[in-house]
């Protein structure tokens, strides 16, 4: 199969949740809603305070991901080979089936 790529350059969809999807903390005036621009989920600042580049997203100067993201993107013993990276950017709708 091959996959041709569509405009890397728009943002996933974010998330809306009231909840970090990796603490559950509530979000409030005080605690706020931040996303992840690899996954678009919605975490607190605790769970979301990596910024690193995405260049197969366009996003070519550090932006805020969440830690499993950044933790994918640059830990060699969790990195994603590009067969994964493929099948993650296919599912979020980066990657089409053509």
């Amino acid at each position: 199969r091959v996959h041709a790529l569509r405009n890397m350059a728009e943002a996933p969809m974010f998330s809306l949740s009231h909840r970090c999807a990796a603490c559950h903390t509530a979000f409030s005036m005080f605690q706020f809603r931040h996303h992840c621009r690899m996954c678009g989920g919605s975490f607190c600042d605790a769970h979301s305070s990596n910024y690193c580049p995405i260049p197969g997203m366009d996003y070519n100067s550090a932006v805020r991901m969440c830690d499993d993201c950044f933790k994918k993107l640059t830990d060699p013993e969790d990195k994603i080979s590009d067969r994964e990276l493929g099948f993650i950017l296919c599912e979020m709708g980066y990657l089409t089936e053509a």
